[in-house]
Formats: C-alpha cells, structure tokens, sequence
C-alpha cells in the first residue's frame, strides 16, 4: 500500500491493478467503497505526481512503512500482539466465512495455491456448527422427518 503509485488507479473500475507483486504475478485489486472514497481523497489532495501516499516530507518518495504508527492505534486500543499481517489472514477468513470458497479468498489475496491460502484463512467453529444444522435440515426436509 505504501509504494502504491497513481498509473496503478482505474477509477472507472474501481480497481487498483497492481502490475508487479511479491509473487512475480501483476494483480487486479478490487477496492471497496471506503478504500475508493480514501484514495479519492488523496487524489483530491494530489500531494504527489507518482505515489498515491507520498512522504509529507518528500513527495518523491513513497510513504515509509507505518510500524510505528500502527504500534502507537494498537497501545492506544489496548490491544496486545496484533501485526499488520494479521489483518490480511482476518480478511482472508472473513472472505471464505462470506462465501465458503477458498478459491475466491486465494484470488483476493494473490496466491497461487490453494495450499498458502489455507494457512492464511480459519473456519469459525460457529460458522461449522451452523452449516452442520442446515445440512442435517435439509436432510430432514427431504426425508419429511
């Protein structure tokens, strides 16, 4: 996000198309409204040419990566031993709770195994309760039970 640069923004899309990754693949990245209406904002701000979050003290240059900044939310939140990478694998198992499809969750994420996304997303043990009952339901229904 911090390096994220302005020719990888389709506003028409609502997209960021990210053209090199960390897995040597470009990536379409779909924004949702907040993430739309933040990058608009800077877009209004136009603080840098090149890098949609630019250095406020050199706007040639990225923004820095943030650890500082997102110890400082979590102490202030009182919340101990989170990482920012923890919020990517949340996201992940929020995608498959939503859909039950690991397939889309390893799409969002830019992987290119089933296998890196599954140590990635967790099954909520009241998500598999609840899918349990409806399968024995539906059971039920078709037996007229």
């Amino acid at each position: 996000v911090c390096t994220l640069k302005w020719e990888y923004w389709h506003p028409d899309m609502h997209q960021l198309i990210l053209p090199d990754t960390k897995s040597g693949h470009p990536f379409t990245c779909p924004l949702a409204p907040p993430a739309i209406a933040v990058v608009q904002c800077q877009q209004d701000l136009m603080l840098s040419k090149t890098y949609i979050f630019p250095r406020l003290t050199d706007n040639a240059r990225p923004l820095a990566y943030p650890r500082a900044t997102f110890a400082r939310i979590c102490r202030d939140a009182n919340i101990d031993n989170l990482r920012m990478h923890d919020l990517r694998r949340t996201f992940a198992t929020r995608v498959l709770q939503a859909t039950g499809d690991i397939a889309i969750a390893s799409h969002l994420l830019n992987h290119h195994s089933l296998t890196a996304t599954r140590r990635y997303a967790f099954h909520n043990a009241a998500t598999s309760h609840a899918v349990v009952s409806q399968v024995i339901e539906s059971y039920d229904t078709k037996m007229n039970l």
